[in-house]
């Protein structure tokens, strides 16, 4: 294994990520994008600043990446592309909007990707891992939720991994992860207004006294406009 520090939103990193493949390698067979960051926290109370940073890493960095490395897998042993994505791109996850965007837009990207790259015998696949235990959380650029989520009771990195392994040796094109995240997909595959009344109701929950308090001021407006 030989490890090189960089960072994917800079073109000259990436140029010599490649550079480096091919002087150790001479090649590349499967290239995996799982470099991601995140924030939480409700999308009208942060700054824009915020999701261009997100997007920036989490869509144009694996684009981009995917980009200066086609030409290499286009010569590659069974070549594939393998998206990391998540359940939150399945499904939008509240005080997550800008991530959720994020990983939908790697969905979008990862499926068209596919079929054109049919034609050159490159696999594209899409994975879509729920909480995994992992330090993102704590690598956040943000976080301002008001119900956070516990990273370390997902599945293990190393589980995931052998997820992805077996998704790419069975030649899938996509993979959804933990028995949680199925449950949202499903969800919201098969029952979209069920699962739209469940967040709704969570969030709504979460702001309760911030809700009452404003029903009561609006209910003394009217009083005193009667």
């Amino acid at each position: 294994m030989h490890a090189v520090v960089g960072d994917v939103t800079l073109p000259q990193d990436r140029e010599r990520m490649v550079e480096t493949v091919l002087a150790r390698w001479g090649g590349l067979d499967i290239l995996v994008n799982n470099a991601g960051i995140g924030a939480t926290g409700h999308f009208a109370e942060v700054s824009p600043d915020r999701l261009r940073k997100i997007m920036e890493v989490n869509f144009f960095g694996m684009t981009e990446m995917t980009r200066v490395f086609l030409p290499m897998l286009k010569q590659g042993i069974r070549p594939a592309i393998v998206n990391v994505s998540s359940i939150a791109g399945k499904r939008g996850i509240p005080a997550r909007s800008e991530y959720s965007a994020s990983k939908f837009a790697v969905q979008g990207f990862s499926e068209a990707l596919r079929a054109e790259l049919a034609k050159d015998g490159i696999d594209v696949l899409v994975v879509c891992p729920g909480l995994t235990q992992t330090n993102f959380s704590q690598n956040m650029l943000e976080q301002k939720a008001r119900m956070a989520m516990d990273h370390m009771r997902g599945m293990t990195a190393d589980k995931v991994a052998h997820a992805i392994l077996r998704s790419i040796e069975k030649g899938h094109h996509e993979v959804c992860l933990t028995a949680q995240g199925w449950l949202i997909v499903f969800m919201s595959r098969f029952f979209p207004r069920w699962a739209d009344r469940i967040a709704a109701r969570r969030v709504r929950g979460l702001f309760k006294e911030e809700i009452d308090e404003r029903i009561a001021a609006n209910a003394k407006s009217e009083i005193r406009n009667s």
